[in-house]
């Protein structure tokens, strides 16, 4: 399947991503990069706030009554009913790394409901976008979750230390003994990674925010993938996150149901 023709709101979403990589990628492995360290302990470089800052501008030109929703600036409201929620370098620890597995996300939200995604990962050469109703794609080719089923599948979940706090290390360790494979992964690729069908599920437990979730929650559903917090319930605001292939989503909401 040929990708769409863009709308005009996913090729200003497409614009201003690719705008805000090319900022990041300027200062990407850069020797004397400024990092700072933000009230939640977490860091912020300059890039993370120059990628922002071509984000907001690109999206302030083309729909000024738009609201935005950025990690690093907060909250513009506007006109009540559009809703763009970015993270202008998803991955700031790898990023800092030079681990090339960091992205540029952005979502649009009308009234609520998800309507445009893009995750652009410059460093990796890669691009992936969905339009509700049209399918996601990854640089001009469809994006489809695999078909496999719980005891083949490859789990991968994100940050450890936020599964404990919560208790939700049982959760992982049931689905050790029911998956083929249960391993750690991070930042946005690893949604991407879903709705290629390279592997059949991702899970974060509470911790990452709304920005970290539009974005990937869109595309994984148009590749044909579920997309909920931890209780099952279709979500990207949390708490925590799973992203499937479907086929395996029960069981893997079930185990941490039994875990709590």
């Amino acid at each position: 399947m040929k990708p769409p023709s863009p709308s005009r709101e996913l090729h200003v979403a497409l614009r201003a991503a690719r705008a805000a990589g090319r900022e990041a990628m300027r200062r990407f492995r850069r020797k004397g990069l400024r990092v700072e360290t933000k009230g939640d302990g977490s860091p912020v470089s300059e890039a993370d706030l120059a990628a922002d800052r071509a984000i907001r501008a690109a999206l302030g030109k083309a729909f000024p009554a738009h609201g935005l929703l950025t990690e690093e600036s907060g909250l513009s409201k506007g006109d009540g009913r559009h809703l763009w929620i970015a993270d202008p370098i998803d991955g700031t620890q790898s990023f800092i790394r030079g681990v090339p597995t960091w992205a540029v996300l952005l979502a649009l939200e009308v009234d609520g409901c998800l309507e445009v995604s893009v995750i652009h990962a410059p460093a990796q050469g890669t691009t992936l976008w969905a339009r509700r109703g049209k399918g996601a794609f990854e640089n001009g080719r469809r994006l489809r979750v695999s078909q496999r089923p719980l005891k083949e599948a490859w789990i991968t979940h994100g940050w450890t230390g936020d599964f404990f706090p919560h208790r939700l290390e049982t959760g992982l360790s049931r689905l050790t003994g029911r998956a083929n494979l249960v391993t750690g992964a991070g930042d946005a690729l690893a949604y991407a990674a879903v709705a290629r069908g390279q592997v059949e599920a991702f899970i974060e437990a509470p911790g990452p925010k709304v920005w970290d979730h539009a974005a990937p929650r869109l595309i994984v559903e148009e590749a044909g993938g579920r997309f909920t917090n931890l209780a099952g319930t279709p979500s990207h605001r949390g708490p925590g996150s799973i992203a499937s292939n479907g086929r395996i989503h029960a069981s893997l909401a079930g185990a941490f149901r039994e875990s709590r």
